[in-house]
C-alpha cells in the first residue's frame, strides 16, 4: 500500500511515540511465557534445532509421549514411549523415523503438536511442559505430519510499473495453470496465466500475458476474482469497476511455428466493463466482492473514511427480472439467498456500462479505512473493515449496523479472516501481525502478536486449504509462511528487492502468489501432502 507522503509520515510518527507505550494490557494478558518465547525465538526464525545450551538427549529427566498422525503411510505405535524431556522438533522427527525405519537418506522431517493445548514444538518439550503448565508425569500427546518444506520460486516476470495488488483465487483444475490478475501504479489490469511447475524451459516461460486493460485513470489499489469470470477494481481515481471475463482458446499451433520455437497455443482473456461505481469521494484503498446469484456484492473502503457497500447486476436486465420473477430481488442477493437462480457466464452477461451508486454507506470509522475483508464469502452479510483510527470494525451488511469494534492502538494496514477458526488477522505499521477472535465484542485482547518483520505490512492471507497457515507480506521486501499455533516463522522468502505490496493464494492453496515495489510478479509452488 502507498500512501500520501505526508500521511506517511504521520503515521511513522506515531508508531514511534506509540512504541514507549506497547500495549501493555495486552501483553499482560498472554502472559510472561509469551514474552520469553519472543526473546528466545527472535534470534531463531529457521528454528534450528540444535541451537539449545545443551545437546538434545543428554538430560536425564523423561516425559512417556504418544504419537499418532493422520498420514497412514508414516504412522508408528500409539503405545506411549519414553523420551528426554531436552527433545525438540529435530531429535522427536528422529525418534519417530527410527520406529518407521527410515535411513538416513529417507529422513522425514515432522513438525509436532501438542494436542492438549493446540501449540506447535518450537523448543525443548521441558520448556513447552512449563510455560503450558503440564505436569511430566501424565502422556503427552503428539500429533505429528510432514513440516511444510520452503516453498519453491516456480515463475516470474517483470512489469512496466510498480505491481500494488494481486488475485489468483479464479477456479481451476488441478492440472490447469492459474490465472491471476494483477493491478498497477500505471492504472490497469493485467491478466496472465502462470504455470504451476516451471519446467526445463525456467523461470522466463512460467508467466504468459493473456490481456491488458487500462481500468483506472490513476493507480490501481485492490483487485478481486469472484465468481467464475468476474472481476472488481478499485483506484485512487475513487472509482469501483466490475469486469466480466471469459478466456478464449488460440487457434492450435502450425508445425512451421512449432519449427520457429512455439511449444504450445496461448490463450487470451476478453474483458469488458460491466459497471462503474461512484460514491467514495477520494481514493478507494480496499476491496472484496462475491458472486449471489445474479449480483456481485461488494464492500470498498478509503480515504474519505467510508466503508460502501455495492450490490451490481451481473446479467442483462431480462436477465436480472427474470431471477426476481422466480423469487430473487437484491435484498436476498445480499443476504446469500439460496434460491434458484438463472446462471448466466461471461462477456455474454454483460450489458450496457452501468454507473451505480452505493447501496449503502457505512460510517463510524475516524481515519482512512485500508483493509476489508468478508467474513464468509459464501454468505456475505457480515464485513470486517481496517482503519489508521487504530480499530477493527464488524458491519452486518443487512441491519447497517457495526456489531463489533477491536480497539487496537496501532494503525491497520491489512486485514484478512478465517471463517474455519473465527480468527482475524491484521497487519499493521508497526512491523506486527495480529490475531484476533472475531466471536470476542466490546474491548478485546490480541491472541497472539506475530513479530519478524522489519517494515509495516502489507498484507495477510489465509491459506485456503491449511486453516493454521497465515502468509504475510511487507514493505521490508519479505514474505513470511506462519504456522499461527506458534509465533515463529515458518519460512521467510527473500525473492522481492523493493516493497512488497500484494498477496495471493490460489483457490487450491498450493501456489502463492506476490507482487511489489520492484515491478515483480512472483509465484511460488508451497508442499503439501494430504492426509488420509
Amino acid at each position: 500500500m502507498d500512501v500520501d507522503e505526508g500521511a506517511a509520515q504521520e503515521v511513522e510518527d506515531d508508531v514511534e511515540d506509540d512504541d514507549v507505550e506497547e500495549e501493555e494490557a495486552s501483553e499482560e494478558e498472554q502472559g510472561g511465557a509469551e514474552e520469553d518465547e519472543d526473546e528466545d525465538d527472535e534470534d531463531d526464525e529457521d528454528d534450528d534445532d540444535d541451537d539449545d545450551d545443551e545437546e538434545e538427549g543428554e538430560g536425564d529427566e523423561q516425559i512417556r509421549v504418544k504419537f499418532t498422525t493422520r498420514f497412514s503411510k508414516y504412522r508408528v505405535t500409539e503405545t506411549s514411549i519414553a523420551v528426554p524431556l531436552s527433545l525438540r522438533r529435530a531429535g522427536l522427527s528422529e525418534v519417530v523415523n527410527h520406529l518407521l525405519g527410515r535411513e538416513d537418506e529417507d529422513r522425514v522431517v515432522f513438525d509436532f503438536l501438542i494436542v492438549e493445548k493446540d501449540t506447535l514444538v518450537r523448543r525443548n518439550l521441558e520448556y513447552h511442559l512449563r510455560t503450558l503448565k503440564l505436569s511430566s508425569e501424565e502422556v503427552l500427546h503428539l500429533e505429528y505430519a510432514p513440516a511444510l518444506l520452503e516453498p519453491e520460486l516456480s515463475a516470474e516476470e517483470k512489469w512496466p510499473d510498480w505491481l500494488s495488488c494481486v488475485d489468483a483465487r479464479r477456479p481451476t483444475a488441478e492440472n490447469e495453470d492459474l490465472v491471476a490478475v494483477t493491478g498497477s501504479y500505471d492504472g490497469s489490469l493485467t491478466f496472465c496465466e502462470v504455470a504451476r511447475s516451471s519446467g526445463a524451459a525456467g523461470l522466463a516461460k512460467g508467466v504468459t500475458v493473456l490481456s491488458k486493460v487500462q481500468a483506472h485513470r490513476a493507480a490501481v489499489k485492490g483487485v478481486t476474482q469472484f465468481g467464475e469470470n468476474y472481476v472488481s477494481s478499485c483506484g485512487k481515481d475513487g472509482v469501483v469497476k466490475v469486469w466480466s471475463t471469459s478466456l478464449a482458446e488460440a487457434a492450435p499451433v502450425t508445425r512451421k511455428a512449432a519449427a520457429n520455437g512455439s511449444s504450445s497455443s496461448t490463450r487470451s482473456m476478453n474483458c469488458t466493463q460491466i459497471a462503474g461505481c461512484e460514491g467514495h469521494e477520494r481514493s478507494v484503498e480496499a476491496l472484496d466482492a462475491v458472486q449471489i446469484g445474479n449480483f456481485a456484492v461488494m464492500g470498498s473502503g478509503g480515504w474519505d473514511q467510508s466503508v460502501c457497500i455495492w450490490k451490481v447486476a451481473l446479467g442483462n436486465e431480462d436477465d436480472v427480472t427474470a431471477a426476481k420473477e422466480e423469487g430473487e430481488d437484491e435484498g436476498d442477493a445480499a443476504n446469500g439467498s439460496d434460491r434458484k437462480k438463472r446462471k448466466v457466464k461471461g462477456a455474454k452477461a454483460a450489458s450496457a456500462l452501468k454507473t451505480v451508486k452505493p447501496a449503502s454507506v457505512l460510517s463510524g470509522h475516524t481515519d482512512s479505512v485500508s483493509a476489508l475483508t468478508w467474513a464468509d464469502r459464501g454468505s456475505p452479510s457480515t464485513l470486517f473493515s481496517g482503519s489508521w483510527d487504530r480499530s477493527i470494525r464488524a458491519w452486518d451488511v443487512v441491519r447497517e449496523v457495526c456489531t463489533i469494534k477491536l480497539n487496537g492502538n496501532k494503525v491497520v494496514t491489512a486485514i484478512a479472516h478465517n471463517p474455519t477458526t473465527a480468527t482475524i488477522a491484521t497487519g499493521h505499521a508497526d512491523e506486527q501481525v495480529r490475531l484476533w477472535d472475531s466471536r470476542v465484542t466490546g474491548e478485546a485482547i490480541v491472541k497472539l502478536s506475530l513479530k519478524s518483520h522489519e517494515a509495516w505490512i502489507t498484507s495477510v492471507q489465509w491459506s485456503p486449504s491449511r486453516p493454521h497457515l497465515l502468509a504475510s507480506a511487507s514493505q521490508d521486501q519479505t514474505i513470511k509462511l506462519w504456522d499461527v499455533r506458534s509465533s515463529v516463522p515458518l519460512h521467510t522468502l527473500k525473492s522481492h528487492t523493493n516493497k512488497v505490496f500484494g498477496l495471493s493464494w490460489d483457490a487450491s492453496g498450493t501456489m502463492l502468489m506476490s507482487a511489489g515495489a520492484d515491478s515483480m510478479l512472483r509465484a511460488y509452488r508451497v508442499g503439501t501432502e494430504k492426509s488420509d
